[in-house]
């Protein structure tokens, strides 16, 4: 069984279907189930119910499909340690997630990369709980270079102390010596975890990495050796013929559902032993390979599995249900209406349950899982109707039904038979029926069917699909450029642990950011015209713990907004950051006067103070370095700006910034999940959860929300789409952010939508006397959540079912 990503009445269709070609002709015999008469009455919701056409690939998934040749020649972890046998995900890999995963320091050092792809294996199943047993995550990183694969090995920021992690402190690295010459390796201990041994190789143009933690002695030595060994007899595709390598072999790929997002695991195709590494067990997986004859596996929004016969894809098929049940005991299987030999099961954990669905047709399996029992029939059907379907050639995937001459002998010789009808068979019957009557214009009355609960949803003025984003404009990548900057810049809470709560985040130009009313009227002023920039803000004080705006407690609350700004040159920088108009007393005869204030430690910033009558003193400061300015407002004392300007400074002396002509080279998605939000003519852009955290109402809860989500990339549109490590995860996520809200507002309520599963909206009044309610919805579809918030029910009742529509075709 693949790692999840979270004959009666066929004889009866057959009559029926006879009988709607006929329409009032008398047939006897036994029916035989013909394709295109199935088509037309299994659901297979919006799929396609015939091969698709597998293009040449692009230069992207060129690089794919080399991730999957690579995949063939990486040592599974069980041959260097036999207890970790258990795929817990295989995926592509980028310098961010590689920093997650392996620190800064490696994360720095492997830059550079072209690309690359981890697996991640464990020695006990996948769940959601805590790891206790052995952790072994091997990634292959292919280089531009075999100098540039020895350099980043050789940088010093391999040893160098990674960053803080989430506001926590990386600890210490230990230099150590795992066996093999030209290794650098070190171990970490985390919390009161037992060390891990982190380990980089360089070898040709590829850089070998390994985090291991629980596992036997000699397992990072074994495993380097082994992939060493491999590397010797790979020859890599060079770097111009990425998109000349094959995406499809023997037609397999064809044989897949389409999926709507392009990976590593759904585009191209697969050998068994590229693809072992994403089985659930690995050992078992091998084992099942053999004793099927498996040789080849399509990639797609299912796995089709080519069996060396019919019997071998049935084998594969029990196999698989029997492992489902083993793992994840206690479901019952069911099949899928009208698909022969369909089984599917429940995978049910603590958070969440998956439909796993399996279905045999001649030497073929199709493999699907989902998070919507609906969708994983849907999706079987489809695949059952592709399956069963005839190739180009026109050979049959399966033994061929008779042509239309046998079948009128059956007919004419064969005497008539009864059919025993099952209670199934039965309900298909009086669909059959309703049909063969609809063709005859014979009018029946009865009751109506009713349509997928999906389709009733009211979606209003919004799009119920996912958009095209247009080509990336001047303003489009002011703000994706911003974003780039807020990524690597600190957060409120970094510079005092206090600041977790209400947190904003605004990126863009000018018209984005309002200087004047978030930091001051002086710092607009003074700044001026700017290119673009971004701002954070946070305080201390947590939702719904004021009695309103006139609380005395918003009077004791600590705040703090930071703003980082680019200018056109370093000398205009200069300029704003010491004009005299930032000093200058306000306009507004009713706020106190501005008193002279220092930052410590930067002398050529300019600060003022002023006591406020009914909250705390703030300070507003500002200082240029290079071509930015970096400014402050906060009821901190001095010292924490002195902080905040030390962090960004070190984060701008590093930061790669991307010039003036080519900011409209910027991508304008990461992932597809800015495709996947609402259309909102000011908001386009995406994240990763370092920046996006900062934008929720508690920080701590929102990093721990994404972190355990598996979270890897935030899409901002009028809505906010975030993409889990799989369906569970993301099912977890949204219904961990409605318990944030009942928890802050426990005399709130949750609020159903139509057509959406569950209560996905929570509304609640900010503070005791509220005149107006707000409502926040999340709602999950696959690995995909998509938030909004509103002041209008009805707005957002709207806007997340069409959130829900749209992510329900990112499958």
């Amino acid at each position: 069984m693949r790692q999840r990503r979270y004959a009666a009445t066929v004889a009866v269709l057959g009559t029926i279907g006879a009988l709607l070609a006929g329409c009032g002709t008398t047939v006897t015999g036994t029916g035989i189930a013909d394709p295109s008469s199935l088509a037309a009455m299994l659901d297979t919701g919006a799929y396609a119910k015939t091969k698709r056409v597998i293009e040449s690939p692009t230069a992207a998934q060129g690089r794919l499909l080399e991730l999957r040749r690579m995949l063939e020649v990486m040592p599974l972890a069980s041959d260097s340690d036999p207890s970790i046998k258990y795929s817990n995900s295989v995926d592509s890999v980028s310098t961010d997630s590689l920093r997650l995963a392996y620190g800064s320091g490696i994360g720095t050092a492997l830059s550079g990369m072209q690309f690359g792809v981890a697996v991640d294996a464990r020695a006990q199943l996948p769940s959601r709980s805590s790891v206790t047993g052995g952790e072994f995550v091997t990634t292959l990183v292919r280089m531009a270079s075999d100098s540039d694969a020895a350099s980043a090995v050789a940088s010093p920021q391999v040893m160098a102390a990674d960053e803080p992690l989430f506001g926590t402190a990386s600890p210490p690295k230990v230099p150590t010596d795992v066996g093999v010459p030209g290794a650098k390796a070190y171990t970490q201990t985390f919390s009161d975890s037992p060390p891990a041994t982190i380990a980089l190789l360089a070898h040709g143009r590829f850089v070998i990495a390994v985090y291991a933690r629980r596992v036997r002695d000699g397992a990072v030595r074994s495993f380097l050796q082994q992939q060493v060994k491999a590397l010797d007899g790979f020859t890599p595709t060079p770097d111009d013929e990425l998109a000349s390598l094959p995406a499809d072999k023997d037609g397999i790929a064809a044989l897949t559902l389409a999926p709507s997002r392009i990976t590593v695991n759904t585009y191209g195709w697969s050998t068994p032993r590229g693809l072992l590494a994403s089985m659930t067990d690995m050992t078992t997986g091998q084992k099942d390979f053999d004793d099927a004859g498996v040789d080849l596996i399509g990639l797609g929004a299912n796995n089709v599995y080519r069996a060396r016969d019919a019997a071998g894809a049935k084998l594969l098929a029990d196999r698989y249900i029997a492992e489902s049940k083993q793992y994840y005991p206690g479901g019952t299987v069911f099949t899928v209406q009208g698909v022969p030999d369909s089984s599917c099961y429940p995978l049910e954990t603590a958070l969440v349950t998956l439909y796993y669905c399996v279905v045999p047709v001649g030497r073929y399996l199709s493999e699907f899982s989902g998070p919507q029992r609906d969708d994983a029939q849907q999706a079987t059907a489809a695949a059952y109707l592709i399956l069963e379907g005839r190739s180009e050639k026109g050979r049959c995937i399966r033994p061929c039904s008779p042509d239309r001459r046998s079948r009128q002998r059956m007919r004419s010789s064969a005497p008539p038979k009864e059919i025993e009808i099952s209670g199934a068979a039965r309900l298909l019957v009086a669909v059959g029926m309703l049909l063969l009557l609809a063709a005859c214009s014979t009018t029946v009355p009865g009751v109506p069917v009713a349509a997928p609960a999906f389709l009733a949803v009211d979606t209003g003025a919004y799009a119920k699909g996912p958009r095209t984003l247009p080509p990336v404009d001047a303003a489009t990548g002011a703000t994706l450029e911003a974003g780039r900057l807020a990524e690597v810049s600190p957060l409120p809470i970094d510079v005092d642990p206090r600041l977790r709560y209400h947190g904003n985040g605004y990126i863009g130009g000018p018209a984005s950011l309002g200087l004047g009313l978030s930091l001051d009227q002086s710092v607009a002023d003074s700044v001026g015209a700017f290119q673009l920039g971004f701002e954070v803000s946070a305080n201390d004080t947590p939702a719904g713990s004021t009695d309103g705006p006139d609380s005395t407690k918003l009077d004791q609350t600590q705040q703090f907004v930071g703003a980082v700004l680019r200018m056109s040159t370093p000398a205009a920088a200069a300029r704003a950051a010491a004009s005299p108009t930032f000093r200058r007393p306000s306009t507004d005869r009713s706020q106190p006067a501005k008193v002279t204030a220092t930052v410590p430690g930067f002398a050529a910033a300019q600060a003022y103070s002023i006591a406020w009558q009914y909250s705390r003193p703030s300070v507003t400061a500002i200082v240029a370095s290079g071509r930015y300015v970096i400014a402050v407002f906060t009821t901190l004392p001095p010292a924490s700006v002195a902080t905040y300007f030390t962090r960004q400074i070190a984060v701008l002396k590093s930061f790669s910034e991307t010039p003036d002509d080519k900011l409209t080279t910027l991508p304008a998605d990461s992932g597809g999940v800015v495709a996947l939000t609402l259309r909102d003519k000011d908001v386009s852009a995406w994240a990763t959860p370092r920046s996006d955290v900062g934008r929720w109402d508690d920080v701590v809860a929102a990093r721990k929300m994404e972190s355990d989500a598996g979270v890897d990339v935030v899409g901002y549109g009028k809505d906010t789409v975030m993409r889990a490590e799989d369906a569970a995860a993301a099912t977890h996520l949204a219904a961990a952010v409605l318990a944030l809200y009942q928890k802050w507002y426990p005399t709130g309520s949750s609020v159903t939508v139509r057509g959406l599963p569950g209560a996905p909206c929570f509304s609640y009044k900010q503070y005791k006397g509220a005149d107006s309610t707000k409502s926040v919805c999340a709602v999950a579809s696959g690995r995909y959540v998509a938030t909004y918030t509103s002041g209008q029910p009805d707005d957002a009742k709207q806007a997340i079912g069409a959130a829900y529509l749209i992510l329900r075709q990112a499958r």
